[in-house]
């Protein structure tokens, strides 16, 4: 295949490549609690490296803060609610199609870090 035809190619489809590997948009998450109860929580991501979390999916923001993305690494840092976490987080992630799934790498977070996995499903 001639150099210039490749070239083509690769600017058509690297937009959807990268589109599939996005964390962008709004996530859903479901969990129990220690008494078996379950609740949801709504984890935007947005372009601009902020993000925030709804818990109970309420319309409510509790959470904002702020990300870094580097491979298949997150970094997370809250910056502003009522349950925020001042300390650095860190996740790897793993995506395929419309789920999800954040691991603890480090983060000295309790309640942000919880049983060390998170799985989302694309809102």
């Amino acid at each position: 295949m001639k150099p210039i035809k490749l070239f083509c190619l690769l600017l058509f489809f690297t937009p959807f490549v990268l589109n599939a590997q996005s964390l962008v948009g709004d996530w859903k998450m479901e969990a129990q609690n220690e008494d078996g109860e379950t609740w949801t929580a709504k984890l935007s991501i947005a372009d601009d490296g902020t993000y925030t979390v709804d818990f109970g999916i309420d319309g409510k923001v509790d959470v904002k803060g702020k990300y870094e993305m580097e491979g298949n690494q997150i970094k997370v840092q809250d910056v502003e609610g009522d349950n925020l976490c001042p300390n650095v987080g860190v996740y790897s992630w793993t995506r395929e199609g419309d789920d999800l799934e954040m691991t603890v790498v480090r983060d000295e977070c309790e309640g942000r870090a919880g049983s060390g996995k998170m799985a989302f499903t694309k809102m």
